[in-house]
C-alpha cells in the first residue's frame, strides 16, 4: 500500500475587509427571532442569545440540523467554544442529543417524544425527502464515528488546523505547547534590558529617568505581555525618531550650566533671598505665599542645590517654583512691585532647562519602549521557533498569518474543505484575531457560520477579549438572530430583571447594545416553596442601604453592613431548609444551592469570615493566583531561612511564619537561648542538604511532615483553605524545578511569580485558587468565575458600590477609536486628551454594566441586591460616589447618559431622588421587586448547629464481596497466562531448564557459529525479534547493520564476545531465510513491499467468555488451553510478527527463538506439536488468523479467504535450517498449518457477537 499526497488547488486567500467607517456601531442590522427549524445553513449568521435562553440547546439542534439536512459528518462540523470544561459540556450535549434522536428513529420511540426531534424528522421526511432509514443511518454513524467529532477550545481548533496541515501553512510537524510562557518572555526581556539599557553607552540623565519612572524587566515585560496578546493593536508614538541619547545629552549640558550658576548664587545670597520674600509677603499672593511656604521653598532648595543628584531632587518638589521670577510676576497682587533678586532669574532658567531635559529624557525613554515592543515579540517568536515551542497565544497568531499572508493561499480552501461548516460558541468573548480568522474561513456564499453568543456578557476585556469584535461581525453578518425566552428563571424573577434593565433605555451604554425584556421560556424550573416568616418576599429583593432619615452609611460601614446582612439571611434560609420550611422540587434547600457574587477575593474572604461565624460552611472560587497569597509569602521566607540557614534574620522571619507555628515569646527566647537557637540552624541546614540532595518536593513534604503544619492548619478557621494553597505551591515549585533546578535560581522565580501576581499579571490557569473542599457548602464566586452557571440563589452584596476599578494598570492608554480598532498610544498628548479619558471611562462602565447583568442572571428563583446612597468617606458627609454607581443609574438615571450621570453636568441627582426612584421602580414592578431596608437583615441570626460531629461520625460501607473487572487491555499472553501486556518475552524460550537438559546432548560437536549457542531467555527473543524485523531479506549487505542495531538495542550477557554473536546471528539468517517451506515460499526472495512488520490489532471483546472460546475450538479439532479469565470487557491486543504475500495470497509468520534442543529430532514435526500444544499457541494463530482476516476484507478488493489466504507459519528458528529435515522431506522447526474456513468463521462471528455489546 502507498500513501498518496493530494496536491490542493490554487486559492486566492480573501482579503481582511479594513475596518467599517466612522459610526459603524450605529448601523447595526434589523435582528429576528431565532426559529431552529427555519434557520438557514449557510452563510455566516449571528446569534444573539441572552441568558438563560438555551444556547447550548440550540447549538446541539443546529449540529444535528447539519448532519441530517446537511448530510455533513461529525468530522466536518466545526464546533468552537473558549473553555476545556465548556468543550466537555458540548461534546456530552451533542452526542446524548445523537442517542436522543437515534431512540425516535427506532422501532419503539420514545414516550412522550421530544417535539424538536420529532419535528425535525418529520420535516425532514415531507420536505427532504428522506426516509426515517436514511436519518437511522446517518445518525447511527454520527455516533459510531463521535470520537472523531471536531469540537475544540479555540487553541484546540488552531493547533489541529496547524498540525494537520503542516506543509500547507508552513508550520513545525510538531512542538511542545507551554502553557506559562514567562520565563521565555523574561529571557528576551533581559537580553534587551543588558544590550539597551545596562549598556555603558546609555546617559546617566536617562539611566536616572528610567529609575525614577520605575522601570524595570518586570515593567517591561508587562507592556511585552499585552503586546504578544494583542498582536493586531494599533500603537500610537510620537513621530521625533532623532537618536535618544543624543537629545539628552544636549539638553543636560545646558541644565548642567543653569544649575552650577544657581547653586554658586544660592550659596552666597539664600539668607538675602529668604529675608526679601518674607519683607514681600504683603504685595505676594497670601494663599500660595506665606512664612512656612518660603521655609518649605528654602529647604527645598537647600536639598537640591546641595545634591550630587540634582535630577531626581527636582521631582516631587512642590514648592520649587515659588522663588521662580515668572511665577513671582504671576502672584504679585495688585500694582504692588514683584520682588526682584538675580537668583530668581536664575531659578526661573534652571527649571525652564528641566523641563525641556525632562520632556527630552521623556521622549527617548518613548523611543526606547517603542523599539522594545517592536523588536521584541518578534524575538521571543523566533526563540519559540528554534526550541520548537508554542504557547496558546501562538496558536492563534500563525493561524491567522497563514490564513492572511499572501504565502499560503490555498490553506483556507484546504481547511473549508475540512470543516464546511462551523459553529462558534461564547463569540461575545472572541478578540480581533480569532475573528478574523473565522470571517477569512468562512466568507464565502457556500460556507456555513454561526456565531453565538451574548454581548451583554461580554466581561472578559481583561483576557483580551474585544466587544467590538463581536459588534463588528453582527454588522457583517448575512442574518442576526436573537433568542429571547428565558428557560431558566422564574417569571417574577425574569419580569424583575426586565424591568431593572428597562428603566434605563441606554443600559448598555454602547451603541449597537439594546436590551431586550426576556420572554418566558417552555422549559420552567422545579417548583420552590417558601413557608417562612419572609414567603412574601419578591424575586428581586432589594436591601436599601440607609437613608438620609437614618443617616447615610459610610463606604467602609456599608461594606461591612451588607456582609453581615448577607451571611444572617443565608443562617436564616439554611435553618429554615433544616425545618422543612424551603423547599426545591419536594426536598430541603441545601447550602450548595446558594451563591454570593462578589467583585474582589477581598470581599469574598469577608463573606467567608462572616458566614463562618455562624457555622455556615462556604467555598469561595476564585480567579486569584495562590502566589498573590499569604502562604505564598510565608514559603518564600521558609525557603529562604532554608537555602541561608546561618542567617538570623531570615531565620526569625520563618519561624515567625504560621507555617512553623512561632509566636513572639517563643522567637524572643531564642535571643536569650544559643543552644535553642543552634538547634533551629542545624534544623533548616538539614532541610537545606534535603533540598540539594533530593529537590525541593521532597523537602516540601519532610518539611510539612516533620513540623506538623498539617494539625496545625486545620484546626483554623480557614484551615482546608491555607492547606490547600501549601500543597499547591508545592506542586508548582516541583514544576518550575525542572528549569530552576538550583535553589537560589527557584528563589528567584518564586520571588517573580510573587510580584508579577501582587501587581495583577498572573493569569496562568495552572495558578489559580483551588478548591480546598467538595462539600456541600455555599459558593462564594466572583461575577466573572460565575458566568455560565446558575443557582436557585444568588447574593449580589456589593453592586451597589461606585469606587471605580483600576483601569490604567500597564503604560499606554487603552481605548477603541470610532472605527472600533484597537488603539494603545504612548504619545505623551493622549494622557491629557478628554476625549480619549471619556472613550476609557465609557468603555469601563459600559463592562460594569455587563457585569452587573451577568450577576443578576444566575438565579432561578431570587436575589438579593444590596442598592443605594452612602458617604465615600466616615469624615465626609456627602454622598457623591453614590451618583458613580452603575446600578443607582440602571434606576434613576433614565434621560441621563452616563457620562452625564457620572459628571453631574445635567442635572446632579440628590440622594434623596435616587431612593426614591428605587421606590417607584419596586412599585411598578407588580411585586415582582421588594425594596427592604437593610438594617431590618442586621438582626444577628443565631448559629447554625455545629454538624461537626456527624461528619466525624460517618463510617464506610461494607465493600462488595465481588468487584467486576472493569474494561481492560489484554492479550494472548494475558489470556493464557494472567500477564496484563502483550511481552514478546513471553513467546520465546518457554521451555523448563530440565526439560532442555534433557534434549541437550554434551558430546554433540556443534559449530561455534551455531545459533544454538546463542543465549536464551526474553532478552534473546526480543534480539531475534527485531533482527528479523530490520533486515533486508533479499540484501544480505546489509544484515550486519541490522545484527548490530538489534545487539545495541538488546545486549546479551554470557561468555561469547560480539564477534562470536554476529557470526551466529548471520548464519542464522542465512539457513531461516534459505530454508524453503510450503508452497515453494523462500523467504530470502521476499522484497520489502511484500512485508508488514509487527500488525497491530484490537479485537474488542464485551463480555468475553473463555468457556464459549474453547468451545469453539474444539469444535474445530483445536485443544484449547486453560484461560486465567473467565468473563471480561476486554479488548484482545496482539502484534503479528510478519505478514507476507506471495503469488497473491497472504501468510502470517511467527518467529519463536523456543530452545528444545541441539538436533533435528528436536525440531520435527512431533517436537513442534509439543511446543506448540505447551505454550497454547493455537489459540494465539488462531487470534491472528481472525484479525488478518478482518484487515485484508477491508483492503483487498473481492477478497475471499480461500482465494486470498495462504496459511500459518511458527519458525523455531534455532533449528530451521536448509539441511535439517523431517522423515517426510519437510524442513524441520517449520510448524505451518492453514486454519479451516468455517473454524475462522465462526471464531469471527463469536467475536463480532462479543463487539454488539460494545455498541
Amino acid at each position: 500500500m502507498t500513501l498518496s499526497n493530494i496536491a490542493p488547488k490554487p486559492f486566492s486567500a480573501p482579503c481582511w475587509m479594513p475596518f467599517p467607517t466612522k459610526g459603524w456601531g450605529k448601523r447595526m442590522q434589523k435582528t429576528a427571532s431565532f426559529h431552529l427549524l427555519e434557520a438557514p445553513l449557510v452563510g455566516i449568521n449571528l446569534i444573539e442569545a441572552s441568558a438563560g435562553t438555551g444556547k447550548t440547546w440550540n447549538i446541539c439542534g443546529l449540529y444535528l440540523r447539519l448532519l441530517l439536512e446537511r448530510k455533513l459528518e461529525v468530522n466536518q462540523i466545526l464546533v468552537v467554544t473558549f473553555t476545556i470544561a465548556a468543550t466537555a459540556e458540548l461534546r456530552t450535549r451533542i452526542r446524548n442529543r445523537l442517542f436522543d434522536t437515534l431512540q425516535h428513529l427506532s422501532a419503539t420511540p420514545p414516550s412522550p417524544p421530544d417535539p424538536f426531534i420529532a419535528e425535525l424528522i418529520q420535516v425532514l421526511a415531507t420536505r427532504r425527502n428522506h426516509t426515517r432509514e436514511e436519518l437511522r443511518q446517518c445518525t447511527e454513524k454520527a455516533l459510531m464515528n463521535f470520537d472523531e467529532a471536531a469540537i475544540f477550545t479555540i487553541h484546540g481548533f488552531c493547533q489541529r488546523a496547524l498540525s494537520n496541515t503542516a506543509f500547507a501553512s508552513g508550520q513545525a510537524f510538531s512542538v511542545d505547547l507551554i502553557p506559562d510562557e514567562s520565563d521565555l518572555r523574561m529571557e528576551v526581556v533581559q537580553d534587551f534590558w543588558r544590550k539597551h539599557v545596562a549598556h555603558a553607552a546609555i546617559t546617566p540623565e536617562l539611566a536616572a529617568y528610567l529609575i525614577a519612572q520605575k522601570d524595570s524587566p518586570s515593567t517591561f515585560d508587562a507592556l511585552l505581555r499585552r503586546r504578544l496578546g494583542k498582536p493586531l493593536a494599533e500603537y500610537r508614538w510620537l513621530k521625533n525618531d532623532s537618536p535618544a541619547n543624543e537629545a539628552s545629552a544636549t539638553n543636560f549640558s545646558g541644565f548642567q550650566s543653569a544649575f552650577e550658576a544657581a547653586q554658586k548664587e544660592w550659596r552666597s545670597t539664600r539668607t538675602d533671598v529668604v529675608h526679601l520674600l518674607n519683607e514681600s509677603l504683603g504685595s505676594l499672593n497670601k494663599n500660595s505665599y506665606k512664612e512656612k511656604s518660603i521655609r518649605a521653598a528654602a529647604a527645598e532648595y537647600d536639598y537640591l542645590l546641595e545634591t550630587y543628584n540634582p535630577i531626581a531632587a527636582m521631582r516631587d518638589r512642590s514648592k520649587l517654583d515659588l522663588l521662580r521670577a515668572s511665577i513671582l510676576k504671576k502672584r504679585t497682587t495688585g500694582k504692588n512691585i514683584t520682588p526682584q533678586h538675580r537668583f530668581f532669574e536664575l531659578a526661573e532658567t534652571l527649571l525652564m532647562e528641566y523641563e525641556n531635559l525632562e520632556t527630552a529624557l521623556e521622549h527617548a525613554r518613548l523611543r526606547l519602549l517603542r523599539q522594545f515592543l517592536e523588536e521584541a515579540p518578534d524575538t521571543v517568536r523566533q526563540r519559540k521557533r528554534e526550541r520548537r515551542l508554542a504557547s496558546f497565544d501562538d496558536l492563534l497568531f500563525k493561524l491567522h498569518n497563514a490564513l492572511t499572508s499572501d504565502q499560503y493561499p490555498w490553506l483556507g480552501d484546504l481547511l473549508r474543505q475540512r470543516f464546511p461548516a462551523a459553529l462558534v460558541d461564547e463569540f461575545q468573548d472572541t478578540d480581533p484575531l480569532q475573528y478574523q480568522i473565522f470571517e477569512t474561513l468562512y466568507n464565502g456564499q457556500d460556507n456555513t457560520l454561526y456565531m453565538v453568543g451574548d454581548p451583554k456578557q461580554a466581561i472578559y476585556r481583561f483576557r483580551n477579549a474585544d466587544l467590538h469584535s463581536y459588534l463588528r461581525a453582527k454588522e457583517r453578518a448575512k442574518n442576526a438572530f436573537t433568542i429571547g425566552h428565558n428557560q431558566r428563571s422564574t417569571d417574577g424573577l425574569i419580569h424583575a430583571v426586565n424591568r431593572l434593565f428597562q428603566a434605563n433605555s441606554k443600559a448598555f451604554i454602547l451603541p449597537g447594545l439594546t436590551f431586550t425584556p426576556a420572554g418566558i421560556g417552555e422549559k420552567r424550573p422545579a417548583t420552590f416553596v417558601d413557608q417562612t416568616i419572609t414567603a412574601d418576599l419578591a424575586p428581586l429583593c432589594v436591601w436599601q442601604l440607609p437613608t438620609a432619615t437614618d443617616g447615610h452609611l459610610d463606604r467602609k460601614d456599608a461594606m461591612h453592613r451588607a456582609t453581615q446582612a448577607t451571611a444572617n439571611e443565608i443562617a436564616r434560609l439554611l435553618q429554615s431548609a433544616k425545618d422543612n420550611a424551603l423547599l426545591i422540587d419536594g426536598q430541603a434547600l441545601q447550602a450548595g444551592h446558594i451563591a454570593v457574587l462578589v467583585r474582589t477575593h477581598r470581599q469574598g474572604s469577608e463573606i467567608k469570615r462572616a458566614l463562618s461565624a455562624l457555622n455556615v460552611g462556604s467555598i469561595e472560587h476564585a480567579q486569584t493566583s495562590v502566589f498573590s497569597s499569604l502562604d505564598a509569602e510565608e514559603i518564600e521566607r521558609v525557603l529562604c531561612a532554608i537555602w541561608i540557614p546561618s542567617s538570623l534574620p531570615l531565620l526569625r522571619a520563618a519561624l515567625s511564619t504560621e507555617i512553623m507555628g512561632f509566636d513572639a515569646h517563643a522567637i524572643a527566647a531564642l535571643t536569650d537561648d544559643s543552644g535553642l537557637l543552634h538547634t533551629h540552624v542545624e534544623r533548616f541546614a538539614e532541610y537545606r542538604h534535603c533540598w540539594l540532595k533530593h529537590g525541593i518536593s521532597t523537602l516540601f513534604r519532610k518539611m510539612l511532615r516533620n513540623e506538623n503544619v498539617s494539625a496545625r492548619m486545620l484546626v483554623r478557621p480557614d484551615g482546608e483553605r491555607r492547606l490547600t494553597n501549601l500543597l499547591h505551591l508545592s506542586e508548582l515549585l516541583h514544576q518550575a524545578s525542572a528549569l530552576h533546578p538550583l535553589p537560589d535560581s527557584l528563589l528567584r522565580w518564586l520571588q517573580t511569580q510573587r510580584a508579577e501576581a501582587n501587581a495583577g499579571n498572573h493569569t496562568e490557569d495552572a495558578a489559580q485558587l483551588r478548591l480546598e473542599s467538595d462539600q456541600n457548602l455555599v459558593q462564594i464566586l466572583t461575577v466573572h468565575k460565575s458566568k455560565g452557571l446558575e443557582f436557585p440563589i444568588v447574593f449580589c452584596p456589593f453592586l451597589w458600590d461606585g469606587r471605580r476599578q483600576n483601569t490604567t494598570a500597564s503604560e499606554g492608554r487603552e481605548y477603541h477609536d470610532d472605527d472600533g480598532r484597537t488603539i494603545i498610544s504612548f504619545h505623551p498628548d493622549a494622557y491629557d486628551d478628554e476625549t480619549i479619558d471619556a472613550n476609557i471611562r465609557t468603555e469601563s462602565d459600559a463592562e460594569d454594566l455587563r457585569l452587573i447583568y451577568v450577576a443578576l442572571t444566575r438565579a432561578v428563583y431570587r436575589c438579593y441586591v444590596s442598592a443605594g446612597c452612602y458617604r465615600s468617606t466616615r469624615s465626609s458627609q456627602k454622598t457623591t460616589q453614590s451618583h458613580t454607581s452603575l446600578l443607582n443609574w440602571l434606576a434613576a438615571g433614565q434621560g441621563l447618559t452616563v457620562e452625564e450621570w457620572r459628571n453631574g453636568e445635567r442635572k446632579q441627582m440628590t440622594a434623596a431622588e435616587i431612593e426614591a426612584a428605587w421606590q417607584t421602580l419596586a412599585q411598578n414592578s407588580q411585586g415582582h421587586i421588594t425594596l427592604v431596608p437593610l438594617t431590618e437583615q442586621l438582626t444577628p441570626a443565631s448559629p447554625l448547629a455545629d454538624e461537626t460531629h456527624l461528619m466525624l461520625a460517618l463510617t464506610a460501607q461494607p465493600a462488595p464481596g465481588h468487584i467486576p473487572f472493569g474494561w481492560r487491555i489484554n492479550s494472548f499472553s494475558g489470556l493464557t497466562r494472567g500477564a496484563t501486556h502483550d511481552n514478546a518475552a513471553s513467546d520465546h524460550d518457554m521451555m523448563s531448564a530440565s526439560s532442555r537438559e534433557a534434549r541437550h546432548d554434551g558430546g554433540t560437536n556443534i559449530p561455534d557459529n551455531d545459533i544454538l549457542h546463542f543465549p536464551k531467555g526474553s532478552k534473546a527473543g526480543l534480539c531475534l525479534h527485531k533482527i528479523f524485523e530490520l533486515c533486508d531479506f533479499v540484501d544480505d549487505s546489509r544484515w550486519r547493520s541490522a545484527i548490530d542495531m538489534a545487539l545495541s538495542a538488546y545486549p546479551q550477557d554470557g561468555v561469547h564476545s560480539t564477534e562470536n554473536l554476529t557470526a551466529m546471528l548471520e548464519k542464522m539468517l542465512h539457513d531461516v531465510l534459505s530454508t524453503p517451506l510450503v508452497d515453494d515460499i523462500v523467504l530470502k526472495n521476499l522484497r520489502h513491499d511484500q512485508r508488514l512488520n509487527e500488525l497491530g490489532f484490537y479485537l474488542p471483546a464485551a463480555g468475553f467468555s473463555a468457556e464459549r472460546l474453547s468451545r469453539t475450538m474444539n469444535h474445530h479439532g483445536y485443544l484449547a488451553a486453560p484461560m486465567q479469565y473467565s468473563e471480561m470487557d476486554t479488548y484482545l491486543k496482539g502484534f503479528i510478527d510478519l505478514v507476507f504475500e506471495h503469488d497473491g495470497r497472504y501468510y502470517i509468520l511467527d518467529w519463536k527463538s523456543n530452545y528444545l534442543g541441539d538436533h533435528a529430532s528436536d525440531y520435527d514435526a512431533a517436537a513442534l506439536q509439543e511446543a506448540m500444544h505447551d505454550n497454547a499457541y493455537y489459540l494465539q494463530y488462531l487470534l491472528y488468523t481472525v484479525a488478518l482476516n478482518r484487515y485484508l476484507a477491508l483492503r483487498v478488493p473481492n477478497y475471499d479467504y480461500d482465494t486470498h489466504f495462504g496459511g500459518v507459519f511458527y519458525l523455531f528458528v534455532r533449528g530451521v535450517r536448509p539441511d535439517w529435515k523431517n522423515a517426510d522431506g519437510t524442513s524441520s522447526g517449520v510448524f505451518f498449518d492453514r486454519p479451516n474456513k468455517n473454524a475462522i468463521a465462526d471464531l469471527d462471528q463469536l467475536f463480532a457477537s462479543f463487539q454488539a455489546k460494545v455498541a
